[in-house]
């Protein structure tokens, strides 16, 4: 199950405005949201000004605002919502440019007084349920299991694919089935790296989470609460990437940072706070030695996390570099509490989020690069990567792994792709007056041998142009199962304390189009040569957002100082079926494939070979060990191919001026 609304928000490709803050906590309000309106869509790229039709919109990403996982309502409410005569729509839109949001007040109480309250029985009878609602989830029968013993009432596993996550439910029956669901795929997820117990209580915390957050409100707290519901709405309905943050919230650019001062841990949430899953190399708790993973941290300072959502916990651990923080920690070898202090310091996250590793693949030194997001920095750490790579082994090829990527920062987009090519076009922009613009790599390339670009279905944004830019100039074979995400657009991102208003706003000013002249919006990256993996979930990509922009194209614009483009083609033209007829027969007689993404098999499979006691977690992960990934395997296996063709003969150097 995937939230689209969670999924678009980190999707992004920016244009940063740095202003001073504001003073925090200040909260938006109703007065503010007016003044800013009229500035959201002179920056909009298409919407710039409000009819009935954006207003309708409006009122639905209301409905999603308060229910964003589409439990409290069911569809035929959500319809009332926004099913107002022409009439009242006008009078909302004079009411929300004069700073009048009292229609939405009204809509947040009557929620909570309705929707919130009516499920009172249903949410606190869950724990009651649990079992039943394990039991309903029929697992797929062995060899040595009798299909005819499996319960009567048991639901086929192949029903949690029919579930639609992105409509609300039909009806009260149907609302309970999906809450059933939830807490049956959260038990599941949590349980990979918590005790049956622990996955059971965290499952139940969050579910109840999204009901309390209303309930446990004060009538002020609502009243302020609605200016920023309204303006995320409203932004929310120009498009899916367009947003507002407040100080409640990470800051959108913070993710997008380096590095940060805190202490140096990778977690995940657990009923008592966090669990430690990794302690980052080089990091405060690496140096100070206290904490491991499997570790949890239940307070911080004395005040303790548990119930709380992982953004706030993630606030708490991290603070001002050289303050020193108390943890208590539920220790996992001996499941004490203890006291543990760290002085909060830099934390690098280069390591992390760009890895290196090289494979031999038919006498082959293939080069593996996985880059995790567009930070501020990337290229940088990207040809250090590859520039380390090649000093321990010459590199035959490289694998570019994109996968999951969401994107960043447009700048380093522009850099990576550039360390592949020589002073040539990247990606152009185009704004809301049609004025294109496009971009260059400013350098020579940093490496010029056998390269592929592996994607799939969530590499987004600036992965798309990186992929894209280089499938264009016929620099790069792209591996995938599936087209990328689609999303063709540019966010600039600005800190509203210029507009005396809290928060920051991340709103769409640009389309982007690829050095041919497409734009990825909708339509993604295809793939060069297509391999298995996980079932396309068009819901999650962003052809599945209802307020999505659409595809676009321009002249082409497939300029380059350096390197040889016509050749380039010639040799695509000439290998690509070759390559693609290889790679197909690889996977056919590959038995690693069999089975490699179909989840429901796997985890039957793990729980027969590694059978845990309800009470015991699994152990923590091994960020040293490798794991089996085929769709690795298989895009080395074509770098390899490539290198018998590319027209250089022994090992391929990296540049050294760079």
């Amino acid at each position: 199950m995937k939230s689209k609304a969670i999924i678009a928000s980190a999707l992004s490709l920016c244009l940063v405005l740095q202003f001073s803050r504001l003073n925090a906590g200040e909260k938006l309000t109703d007065e503010q949201v007016a003044a800013l309106m009229p500035r959201l869509f002179e920056m909009h790229l298409t919407q710039h000004g409000m009819d009935a039709a954006f207003m309708r919109r409006v009122l639905k990403e209301f409905a999603g605002q308060l229910d964003p996982m589409k439990c409290f309502f069911t569809k035929s409410e959500v319809d009332a919502m926004v099913a107002l005569p022409e009439d009242d729509l006008s009078r909302l839109q004079r009411q929300s440019v004069e700073g009048d949001l009292s229609f939405f007040r009204a809509t947040l109480a009557a929620f909570i007084d309705k929707q919130i309250t009516r499920d009172q029985a249903l949410y606190e009878g869950l724990e009651n349920r649990v079992a039943q609602i394990k039991a309903s989830a029929q697992t797929p029968p062995t060899e040595t299991s009798d299909p005819k013993n499996a319960p009567a009432t048991a639901t086929p596993v192949d029903d949690e694919d029919k579930m639609d996550w992105q409509t609300y439910a039909e009806n009260q029956a149907a609302r309970e089935e999906r809450l059933n669901r939830r807490l049956r795929n959260a038990i599941e997820l949590d349980r990979a790296y918590l005790s049956e117990s622990e996955a059971v209580t965290l499952a139940l915390q969050t579910l109840r989470r999204d009901r309390t957050k209303w309930l446990d409100m004060s009538k002020a707290e609502r009243d302020i609460e609605v200016p920023k519901l309204f303006l995320k709405s409203f932004m929310n309905a120009m498009d899916p990437h367009t947003d507002y943050f407040d100080d409640d919230e990470e800051e959108f650019t913070g993710r997008l940072e380096r590095n940060f001062a805190g202490i140096g841990v990778q977690i995940r949430p657990c009923p008592l706070g966090v669990y430690i899953e990794e302690i980052i190399k080089g990091g405060p708790s690496e140096k100070n030695g206290a904490l491991a993973p499997g570790d949890q941290i239940t307070a911080v300072d004395g005040f303790v996390l548990s119930g709380l959502p992982m953004s706030k916990c993630v606030k708490r651990i991290k603070g001002e570099k050289g303050a020193e923080v108390r943890l208590s920690v539920l220790r996992r070898a001996n499941h004490k509490v203890e006291d543990v202090r760290i002085r909060r310091d830099t934390v690098e996250l280069a390591s992390l989020r760009v890895k290196g590793k090289t494979v031999e693949v038919n006498n082959s030194t293939i080069g593996i690069v996985s880059v995790q997001t567009f930070y501020r920095g990337v290229h940088n750490d990207v040809r250090d990567r590859i520039r380390e790579l090649g000093a321990a082994h010459a590199l035959d090829g490289i694998v570019l792994d994109l996968r999951g990527n969401h994107g960043g920062y447009l700048d380093e987009a522009i850099g990576v792709a550039g360390l592949f090519l020589d002073h040539a076009t990247i990606v152009g922009e185009r704004d809301a007056d049609n004025k294109s613009d496009w971009k260059d790599s400013p350098d020579s390339a940093f490496y010029t041998g056998p390269l592929v670009v592996l994607t799939n279905q969530f590499s987004a944004s600036a992965s798309e142009i990186v992929a894209g830019a280089l499938q264009d100039h016929a620099r790069a074979l792209v591996v995938a199962a599936t087209q990328t995400y689609g999303k063709g657009t540019v966010q600039r991102v600005v800190q509203l304390s210029t507009y005396n208003t809290p928060g920051e706003i991340k709103i769409t000013t640009h389309q982007y189009f690829l050095p041919a002249g497409a734009s990825v919006q909708m339509k993604g990256v295809p793939p060069d040569v297509v391999i298995p993996g996980p079932k396309l979930e068009k819901d999650a990509l962003e052809m599945g957002n209802e307020n999505a922009l659409p595809w676009a194209k321009m002249d082409a614009h497939l300029k380059s100082r350096g390197g040889d483009y016509k050749g380039r083609v010639e040799w695509k033209t000439r290998n690509l079926a070759d390559l693609q007829a290889r790679s197909k027969e690889r996977v056919a007689a590959n038995p690693e494939w069999k089975d490699a993404f179909d989840v429901k098999k796997k985890r039957v499979a793990a729980a027969a070979k590694h059978p845990l006691n309800p009470d015991d977690a699994p152990p923590p992960p091994d960020p040293e060990k490798d794991e089996k990934d085929p769709q690795i395997t298989e895009s080395a296996a074509v770098a390899a191919d490539m290198v018998h063709t590319w027209g250089r003969s022994g090992k391929e150097a990296v540049s050294s001026d760079r």
